[in-house]
């Protein structure tokens, strides 16, 4: 049976609006065109020298442009388009065709598409091809009236650490996809590496498609932002607060209580000032993961519905991996981070000797993370943690040695460029695309 089409939709990292012309990085992460290229020129700017590269707007990856254009306002358009991550109100134009029927030389509009066959199919073929024992089990997704859904989709199954290798060895030591190259370098010494073939044989039936870990993990992602979002909002209520007592306590010393009233102002717009630019820092770093784990549940829960069991393992593995970098970077910048300010008012003793005064008072301001933040951090981790171990060494009754497998990795053919389908491009989790 066709399956309908979820409407939620990939975001930009940087504008954190859908998608528009998506470019994708060397290192994985994709940008709006636009986007990208604002980045690119202020980055360029703003560097100390002459270079012929820019960071990753995300992991500061070092980035050079395709073609070695000088141009620095051309370099955003060297990187290939990614219109796996279009947003789902893009349009298209394009009339798709029953494949059986265009190979009988006739042009009926295609309905379904079929991820085992990778065909698309009208009504009738559709209504065959569920008949026949040999395609009854076939997924068929809904193509007609859906916009943005995967279709002619090709998993590359190549590393992006060692152009041309396959990846065709598993490390369930590390839950690493591996090539020869990767084994030899740096799994060596590893007790559990197995051929890929196997891996994906005896685990794929077994392993759940995550989609509770995948659901909890951006609900406490945006636990942590409503607390970000609440000590703001408390940050800036206590800052009225004192603001308000201490413009009461001095309304009536005049002219001289003005003038130290506008230096406490001062004091105290520049401390909550600080706290609150690191707090919109902190806030902007969660946001980031936040919308890369909706990114991430989202295409992992489109490949379960649509893709092939191979392909629907390697986007898990390459989606696992990414978020747990992701991951990485954002409990680096905020782990430390306060998100909960209180704010003390000190005043002097009397007022009558106001005139003598050189200062109305100061601000303390004290700043605790909260622990429904801490919580979630937590779970966070604990989430992709389990994530990492799926799957686990304890789901193979038996394991290779790296030794057992180095004569037979000598011999491994090398696949230089994947197999293609019409149009479209890759994602960080290999994934080639067109869309309609």
């Amino acid at each position: 049976m066709a399956e309908a089409d979820p409407r939620p939709e990939y975001r930009c990292l940087i504008c954190m609006s859908p998608y528009k012309e998506p470019r994708l990085l060397p290192c994985g992460h994709t940008f709006c065109c636009r986007c990208l290229t604002s980045y690119i020129e202020a980055e360029h700017v703003t560097a100390d020298e002459d270079r012929h590269f820019f960071p990753c707007p995300v992991c500061e990856a070092p980035i050079n442009p395709y073609g070695g254009n000088p141009a620095v306002s051309t370099w955003a358009t060297c990187f290939p388009k990614n219109n796996s991550l279009v947003s789902l109100t893009a349009q298209s134009s394009d009339v798709l065709f029953c494949e059986p029927c265009l190979r009988g030389k006739e042009s009926n509009p295609a309905e379904v598409t079929c991820t085992e066959c990778d065909e698309k199919l009208c009504k009738q073929c559709r209504i065959c091809h569920e008949r026949n024992k040999a395609s009854a089990s076939h997924r068929l997704v809904s193509i007609s009236g859906n916009v943005g859904r995967l279709r002619n989709v090709t998993v590359y199954e190549i590393c992006h650490k060692h152009s041309g290798k396959p990846l065709d060895v598993y490390c369930v030591d590390h839950s690493a996809m591996c090539c020869s190259v990767c084994v030899s370098v740096s799994h060596r010494q590893c007790n559990n590496v197995k051929p890929m073939e196997d891996v994906i044989k005896k685990t794929i039936a077994k392993q759940s498609p995550g989609e509770t870990e995948w659901k909890e993990l951006t609900e406490e992602t945006k636990k942590m932002l409503d607390e970000d979002d609440l000590g703001i909002t408390t940050l800036n209520a206590k800052e009225k607060e004192a603001s308000a007592e201490m413009t009461d306590r001095i309304q009536k010393a005049k002219d001289k209580l003005d003038s130290l009233n506008a230096r406490f102002q001062s004091d105290l717009e520049d401390k909550c000032g600080i706290y609150r630019q690191q707090l919109s820092s902190r806030r902007k770093y969660i946001n980031t993961f936040n919308i890369n784990a909706e990114n991430s549940h989202l295409l992992t829960s489109r490949s379960d519905q649509q893709l092939s069991e191979r392909q629907r393992f390697f986007v898990r593995e390459q989606t696992k991996n990414q978020i747990s970098g992701h991951y990485r970077r954002m409990d680096q910048n905020t782990k430390n981070e306060p998100n909960r300010f209180d704010i003390t008012l000190k005043l002097e003793e009397t007022v009558d000797e106001i005139m003598k005064m050189k200062t109305a008072g100061n601000v303390d301001v004290t700043s605790t993370l909260s622990p429904v933040s801490q919580n979630a951090n937590g779970r966070i981790c604990s989430l992709i943690g389990s994530l990492l171990l799926t799957p686990s060494a304890a789901t193979f009754s038996d394991s290779t040695s790296t030794s057992d497998l180095m004569g037979s990795l000598q011999h491994l053919t090398v696949q230089t460029t994947p197999v293609t389908a019409s149009g479209g491009c890759m994602d960080r989790v290999g994934i080639l695309c067109t869309y309609g």
